[in-house]
């Protein structure tokens, strides 16, 4: 009877489950490091066994087990009730490891998504209105921006504007120097640079003036945008004509122009005049074919073509008469040569007194820019 109760109050007594479970299959349970101890088992031991000693004479102890009666019922009623009691009251307040229960992570997704529920009703509008107040912010900095950009743009056209305007009685002189008969190469070089400088300025101009917003009720002498495309086109136009006969006179100065030619020459002398005379007609044509067009000086052009043609003829009469020693023949046909060179410059100064006359009806049609 005590050896079952025993075996009774050692099953309950495990807090792991499962150790008894495989101590029913016949495995050895394993001891937990959290059991605890066998308080049942130890007590029924202090009351069913008891261990006596006994003094002898020669004062060694000898220990003796004395087997107790067998317990009444009512004794091993008793000792159940209150082991029973003390393991419940153990097992509540022991701590133990807690199984798996699946309502927890459904618990706890609930609790995080009542936070984001609770957290949306804050977190929408604060999202809006950081978006909104960015967007605000970046309209704002770029109109700002192009406001900025505008006056800068309006002060830079204005000083440009003047510029021209500074630059526009220089067309002038400009005019006067390159429609002059008797010019010089340097005075041609300093009407180009300055013509130069005044394109740029036009160019600029022509890139920008379409980006400024005009007033033509307080422009006098403006009406529209029409008439001010027509007073840039008119710049640009006398600017391209100016550079054009200005290229053409530097290539025409190259043209069919000779050194003192002699009456008589040694035949030394004469193989000297033909080698010059040859590059002089190989000069006058390239230029020639290098010749801007302009309608001004299309009759000279013409001219010019006809005389290059005449004097490469007279070149070889003149050649001639000198191996021939025919002096009276040399002598006309030199005269025929400077007659030659001659209608060539008339032809050319009366293209560019034509010339000189447009550029002036073109340069009193201009108008300062606004």
């Amino acid at each position: 009877m005590n050896n079952r109760l025993n075996s009774i109050f050692k099953k309950l007594s495990y807090e792991n489950k499962s150790s008894y479970v495989l101590e029913m299959l016949g495995f050895e349970s394993i001891q937990s490091s959290l059991s605890e101890k066998n308080l049942i088992q130890e007590e029924l031991k202090k009351n069913n066994y008891g261990t006596d000693t006994i003094t002898l004479n020669n004062n060694e102890q000898v220990a003796a087990d004395i087997t107790n009666d067998i317990v009444p019922p009512i004794a091993i009623e008793t000792i159940v009730t209150h082991k029973a009691r003390n393991f419940i009251s153990d097992y509540n307040t022991s701590d133990f490891t807690h199984e798996f229960k699946p309502t927890n992570i459904t618990e706890q997704f609930k609790s995080i998504w009542i936070n984001l529920e609770q957290r949306r009703r804050w977190l929408y509008p604060t999202f809006f209105i950081m978006i909104t107040s960015f967007l605000s912010f970046y309209v704002v900095d770029s109109y700002l921006d192009a406001q900025r950009s505008e006056q800068i743009v309006t002060q830079d056209f204005i000083l440009l504007s003047d510029s021209l305007n500074t630059l526009y009685f220089t067309l002038d002189e400009i005019i006067d120097i390159a429609t002059d008969p008797f010019f010089s190469r340097y005075g041609i070089s300093n009407a180009s640079a300055d013509l130069q400088v005044v394109e740029s300025k036009l160019i600029q101009y022509q890139n920008s003036y379409k980006k400024v917003t005009y007033d033509f009720e307080n422009i006098t002498n403006y009406k529209n945008i029409i008439e001010l495309d027509s007073n840039l086109f008119k710049h640009l136009s006398l600017i391209k004509q100016l550079d054009l006969l200005l290229s053409y006179r530097i290539l025409n100065t190259e043209i069919l122009i000779y050194s003192d030619l002699p009456n008589t020459a040694d035949r030394e002398t004469i193989n000297n005049l033909t080698t010059e005379l040859s590059n002089i007609s190989a000069n006058s044509i390239s230029n020639y074919e290098q010749l801007p067009i302009i309608s001004q000086f299309d009759n000279h052009n013409n001219t010019l073509f006809q005389s290059i043609k005449i004097a490469n003829e007279l070149h070889g009469q003149y050649l001639a008469s000198l191996r021939n020693k025919e002096i009276e023949t040399t002598k006309s046909l030199l005269l025929s040569i400077d007659l030659n060179k001659k209608f060539v410059k008339t032809s050319y100064e009366k293209s560019l007194g034509t010339f000189r006359d447009d550029m002036d009806l073109l340069y009193d049609s201009l108008i300062p820019f606004p």
